[in-house]
């Protein structure tokens, strides 16, 4: 593997997947956020930096055992009755 990309070329590919795919979220394994940062690990300065760029495009992303989910920073589906 070579250098880690940049996180704002990470947040820029996730950016695109999420819009190529027309949907409010999309879940990715954690293979391929490794393939599209070039990455083995994603380290603690990795999640920040990432989040931080994806948060100025009005993304965010969430991270869990077996996938990363990235999704539009709306309220896409909100759930009745559970405002005041």
């Amino acid at each position: 593997m070579s250098q880690p990309k940049e996180s704002a070329l990470v947040a820029q590919a996730f950016q695109s997947i999420l819009e190529k795919s027309g949907q409010n979220c999309v879940t990715l394994p954690w293979a391929d956020v490794y393939a599209i940062a070039d990455r083995k690990h994603w380290t603690d300065k990795a999640h920040e930096e990432t989040r931080y760029e994806l948060h100025d495009r009005g993304i965010t992303i969430g991270y869990g055992k077996h996938f990363v989910i990235v999704a539009k920073d709306e309220d896409f589906a909100p759930l009745k009755g559970a405002s005041a």
